[in-house]
Parts: structure tokens; C-alpha cells; sequence
């Protein structure tokens, strides 16, 4: 997991509720370091919710750690598209990520053997639960604030919203490009105090 030099919008969002941006911290924290999942497998399980769930901040996010967990160029683009996956049992893993945040968690016997009989286990089937559990905070979070992507992002080799925007906006509509700057400003000592707790806690995070 790599440190951030720079406290991420999406966190100076949250920190205005300490009990969202807590939640959203630990949650993320734990699907990266207690879960049997590998990194590129979990970036399987985040990205698809960014899909799902629309989000334009996220999706420039992760396809920087999508890169550093070893997916190839052509499962980043497939996974950017909502496109199947090459990889059989990463596609078991896309596809039932997908099919819980669309069933709303209800997606039967049929589709729950399907993803052991893949090689993954009934522990991990409920770790993706996890980590749906933290994007749902993130994604939701940028969706309701209309975040702006962050600067460093796209200079690490983040996606640039001219890039991909077009194609998200196909499918998600006018906010996908260009969010509105309606969201609220973060007043400057929330901004210390962010950074604050998480020098003092010792928190080291990726943008989400």
C-alpha cells in the first residue's frame, strides 16, 4: 500500500463527518491487509463497484493501483468498460462483485457455487463484501459532493478525465464529465485536522 503525500479530496470530504471518514478508513484498511484476497484481486472487487457505482473520482483513482496490483493493460481497460475479463477466475470475481451490488446482495445458490467452484472460498466470497463496504462509502461520498479528481492522480499516471470521461458519460450520464464544483469547501483547520489524525494514527492510504 502506498502513502500519500497529500490528503486526498475525497477525505477532506469525509472528514466532516468523523464517524463516515473512520468508517470508510478502517473498512478500506482492513480489506487490504485481513483479507485473503490478493491486491490485484481486490482491485477487481473495488473497481468493478466504481463501475457499478458511477464513480468518476474513484475510477481515476484506482487505474494508477490497478497498474502497481499487476493487471494488464487490457483488464484495466476491460474493467474501466464493465467488460468481461480474459482471466476466467478474475472474471468469477468481476462478475460476482457486479451481480452482488445489483441484486443487492441476493444472488443465489447458483451464483455463489459458481464463485467457489472458481477456486475462491466462502471467507472470500464474504471479504468482496468488505470491500463493496468501503466503496460504497467513497463512491457515494463523491457522488453527493461531486468531487474533483486530485491533481497528483493524474500526474502518478491516473487516467486523465479527457480520456475516459466520454465513455463513462455514455453510459452514466452529464456528470460523468466535468462534475459540477458545487460541493462544499473543506474550511483549512479541518484540513489539519485530518491531517493531524492520520499522522498521529499512523494511517497510510490509497486514494479510493
Amino acid at each position: 500500500m502506498a502513502a500519500y503525500g497529500f490528503v486526498p479530496k475525497l477525505h477532506q470530504v469525509l472528514v466532516e463527518a468523523l464517524s463516515s471518514s473512520e468508517a470508510y478508513l478502517s473498512t478500506f484498511d482492513l480489506f487490504q491487509r485481513k483479507t485473503t484476497l490478493s491486491p490485484m484481486e481486490q482491485q477487481v472487487v473495488m473497481t468493478t463497484a466504481n463501475f457499478e457505482n458511477r464513480c468518476h473520482y474513484c475510477t481515476a483513482g484506482h487505474s494508477f493501483f490497478m497498474r502497481l496490483s499487476g493487471l494488464s493493460a487490457a483488464h484495466i481497460e476491460a474493467l474501466h468498460e464493465g467488460r468481461p475479463l480474459s482471466d476466467a477466475k478474475l472474471e468469477t470475481l468481476r462478475t460476482f462483485a457486479r451481480d452482488l451490488l445489483e441484486r443487492r446482495g441476493h444472488v443465489g445458490d447458483d451464483r455463489l457455487n459458481a464463485f467457489l467452484n472458481a477456486g475462491y472460498t466462502r471467507r472470500q466470497a464474504l471479504e468482496v463484501l468488505t470491500g463493496l463496504t468501503a466503496k460504497l462509502i467513497s463512491n457515494f461520498t463523491n457522488a453527493l459532493a461531486h468531487t474533483e479528481v486530485d491533481e497528483p492522480i493524474t500526474s502518478r499516471g491516473g487516467i486523465p478525465p479527457t480520456a475516459r470521461w466520454p465513455r463513462l458519460e455514455a453510459r452514466f450520464g452529464d456528470n460523468a464529465d466535468n462534475p459540477p464544483r458545487s460541493h462544499r469547501r473543506l474550511h483549512a483547520n479541518a484540513t489539519v485536522v485530518i491531517c493531524a489524525r492520520l499522522q498521529c494514527a499512523g494511517t497510510r492510504f490509497w486514494l479510493s
